[in-house]
């Protein structure tokens, strides 16, 4: 008989490599688990505070008048609250709810901003942002254009996120292509 001391200890090493390489592998998994988990916190928090910083402005806006559901419903874990208006920065797809449920003006017409974008996109064709902001302070959505160019460019994103509106190569908007809008009738 043969001694196989030696060949046990090479292969108590190999089983060693190999628990510690499927250590390492559960170690990354849960890392990467958890940057995806801080990640999508992260984009919910950002899209409740621009949410709430939207119904700041358009409270301010309107003289205490709400056209909308409160919106109190808030995580047990939250921020604490930026400052609201023009200086704050928000990621500009994230202002789904704000953008596309709220309406933005008071009166007979209550035409949401969205709404009013897309309306001119179809009525006018493609045009560039500052050219639909233009359109939105003359049209009475903002008193001036300090702070419309970002609601106005959070709007344009959340829309085209949505499916709604399309960015051209040029960097102008336009309402999508007749086919574009048949799928997604479909898949609605």
């Amino acid at each position: 008989m043969r001694d196989i001391r030696g060949d046990l200890r090479d292969r108590v090493g190999l089983l060693k490599d190999q628990i510690n390489a499927a250590e390492a592998d559960f170690e990354r998994h849960i890392e990467q688990l958890k940057q995806e988990h801080d990640g999508k916190l992260k984009d919910l928090r950002e899209n409740l505070e621009a949410v709430n910083r939207l119904m700041g402005v358009e409270h301010k806006r309107l003289g205490g008048v709400s056209s909308a559901p409160d919106a109190k419903a808030e995580p047990a874990e939250q921020k604490p609250q930026t400052p609201q208006g023009p200086q704050a920065q928000a990621r500009p797809a994230q202002v789904h709810s704000a953008a596309l449920a709220a309406p933005l003006r008071q009166g007979p017409s209550q035409m949401r901003l969205a709404d009013f974008l897309m309306r001119k996109l179809g009525e006018i064709g493609p045009l560039q942002q500052n050219e639909l902001c233009r359109l939105a302070v003359q049209e009475g959505y903002f008193p001036d254009s300090d702070g419309a160019d970002q609601i106005v460019q959070e709007t344009l994103m959340q829309t085209v996120k949505a499916g709604f509106v399309r960015q051209l190569s040029s960097g102008a908007f336009a309402l999508p292509a007749v086919t574009d809008m048949i799928r997604l009738r479909r898949a609605g």
